[in-house]
């Protein structure tokens, strides 16, 4: 988590808009596993950089900071008690002259306020209703936007360019088998219809339609197809049967039954099947 706010000015932007206006008091968790207070100057027996870092008993002030060599490297502490106050877009430099913090109380704020993981998402995209702030950052922002926007491009791309009119309802019966809540009825629509409604599922979920032209969206394809020749049964919320006989909950069971070999009879008898039905 340091590495996403070491070397930057970084902010923190209020999910929650009462706290735009006002200061969020965060007060250092006690994680019961660890036995400590997740402040970011904590010992994590998991993480060996943080070896050499605060015990418990340095945290609460039970014991004191030592030696002075040691103290040296926690000119600022956060404590069990004092909260941190979390600022609405307040910057937080976090910068770094060789392995020491230009300014050591930003810093460690900082590096305490992104570890408390119910209150803060490590981005806008990550937020989440329960959380009341999000760590801006513009460049990472920037990053996946622009790879969104390159695979948005690359998703029309391939239903422009790759794609024939007769994909056009494949790739619809595709979606409508493996999207939660895409639901379009392709005997219906005309060819531009269906572009459309492809072209706005490629800016809505680029991911959906790049998975179609893989080798796995071909056998994703191939299950639609029979179920739509009724060469295989899809019984909602009961999975998919030959006949009587039961093949998989699910399509990604039913892609696993696929790719074992032990089931490659099956599966050519219902590809000849499938070839038959459209001639």
């Amino acid at each position: 988590m340091r590495k996403k706010i070491q070397g930057k000015v970084v902010r923190f932007i209020a999910n929650d808009r009462k706290y735009r206006t006002e200061a969020y008091p965060a007060i250092a968790p006690l994680d019961s596993t660890l036995n400590t207070y997740i402040t970011g100057q904590h010992i994590d027996p998991n993480d060996s950089s943080t070896k050499g870092n605060l015990t418990l008993k340095e945290i609460t002030g039970e014991r004191e900071i030592k030696p002075e060599a040691r103290l040296r490297l926690f000119p600022f502490v956060i404590n069990d008690t004092d909260p941190v106050l979390i600022i609405h877009n307040k910057p937080y430099d976090c910068r770094m002259d060789g392995k020491t913090p230009v300014n050591p109380k930003d810093y460690t704020e900082a590096n305490f306020i992104i570890l408390q993981k119910n209150l803060v998402a490590i981005s806008k995209k990550e937020a989440r209703p329960r959380h009341k702030f999000y760590l801006e950052d513009k460049d990472a922002d920037a990053v996946a936007f622009v790879n969104e926007s390159d695979n948005v491009y690359e998703a029309e791309k391939l239903i422009r360019e790759k794609a024939s009119i007769e994909d056009y309802k494949d790739l619809v019966m595709m979606l409508n088998l493996t999207i939660p809540g895409f639901n379009v009825n392709h005997k219906t629509l005309t060819d531009t219809r269906l572009k459309e409604v492809l072209l706005k599922q490629a800016k809505a979920d680029p991911a959906s339609i790049l998975k179609a032209f893989t080798k796995e969206g071909e056998n994703i394809l191939f299950i639609a197809q029979l179920v739509d020749k009724n060469i295989v049964t899809y019984k909602v919320g009961n999975g998919y049967y030959d006949g009587q006989k039961f093949i998989a909950n699910d399509v990604n069971s039913f892609l696993a039954f696929i790719n074992d070999n032990s089931n490659s009879s099956l599966i050519g008898k219902f590809g000849k099947l499938l070839i038959d039905s459209k001639e």
